[in-house]
């Protein structure tokens, strides 16, 4: 894991923080949770995404 990946997760955390309840604000964290699935996904199968899809055009 990258500092740049540690920064991102503590910035969202911080920001998925709903400020006047200091609960965590559902649709942030939902959107930090997809986005965090699809970059691990990207990051690890990009490869292989890539070389299908040049292989069906």
């Amino acid at each position: 894991m990258s500092l740049t990946s540690i920064a991102l997760q503590g910035k969202e955390w911080q920001i998925a923080k709903d400020t006047e309840t200091n609960q965590p604000n559902a649709e942030l964290i939902l959107r930090f949770i997809v986005f965090f699935f699809w970059f691990t996904f990207a990051n690890r199968e990009r490869r292989y995404f890539l070389s299908s899809v040049c292989n069906f055009t």
